[in-house]
């Protein structure tokens, strides 16, 4: 759970800083997929995919869109509970810690951010 919500926090601090910078991670990462000459079916499935979309039309795919991010999780316990309703149920001080400080580390970086649950 730590090392989950540590990927939604970075990633959420990387596009606000991205946003401030005009978008200059997204142009490096366009740049990087359509020169990559890699020969696994995933290089090349992403290389015809941004081979469709200029630069521009790839930036402008998520320039001004509101931004969710979203913590999804999967309960693997053998009895039904919810993270909205039944946070005691759930034994692990260290991942309700984890969750409670993402929430928070997210509201101050002014970003919307959600928790889903996934039913089994």
């Amino acid at each position: 759970m730590r090392d989950l919500c540590n990927q939604v926090y970075i990633s959420a601090r990387k596009t606000i800083e991205d946003v401030k910078n005009n978008y200059k991670y997204l142009d490096g990462l366009y740049s990087l997929v359509v020169n990559n000459n890699g020969e696994s079916p995933y290089y090349k499935k992403a290389k015809t995919q941004f081979g469709k979309l200029t630069k521009e039309m790839f930036i402008n795919s998520i320039k001004n869109k509101k931004i969710i991010f979203v913590l999804a999780v999967l309960d693997t316990s053998t009895s039904k509970r919810s993270l909205v309703n039944d946070i005691s149920k759930f034994n692990s001080n260290i991942a309700k810690f984890t969750l409670i400080d993402l929430s928070k580390n997210m509201r101050n970086l002014g970003v919307n951010f959600q928790i889903l649950q996934l039913d089994k």
